[in-house]
């Protein structure tokens, strides 16, 4: 079952539903039912997400390409943050490339690959296929 949301909770109305700093512009009230609806789209998602709990083999892990990052400044603009930990790559950073092409610090991507075989940004499965 995936997480439900700390900050959803039907019986406070609406201004509650949503995280701090959103706030609800429809003048309808949020009623059980659209919060029974809501947690049960998001049971349906994570069942069939079928890359969840479903880690990486280490030994694919191994045979993926490690590097480390000598000039950040050579990447290209769009490839300079790891969509993990959201953080900008720093020179001398080791990183992981996928074979999709995506990259990602390598301790990032290795304990993401613990808990699901798809790659975070375009859900490539990585398996023994992939890497040959």
């Amino acid at each position: 079952m995936p997480p439900v949301f700390p900050f959803v909770n039907s019986s406070s109305g609406g201004d509650n539903f949503f995280p701090p700093g959103f706030h609800f512009v429809n003048s309808r009230p949020i009623d059980d039912n659209f919060f029974n609806f809501f947690n049960e789209s998001l049971r349906n998602y994570h069942l069939a997400d079928s890359s969840m709990d479903n880690p990486v083999d280490n030994d694919v892990l191994t045979a993926l390409p490690e590097f480390q990052i000598e000039d950040v400044n050579k990447l290209p603009q769009e490839k300079r943050d790891c969509v993990v930990c959201l953080t900008k790559y720093e020179n001398n950073d080791k990183a992981i490339i996928l074979p999709c092409t995506h990259l990602f610090h390598s301790d990032c991507i290795k304990d993401w690959f613990n808990k699901q075989n798809t790659c975070p940004i375009c859900k490539f499965k990585i398996d023994r296929n992939s890497i040959n």
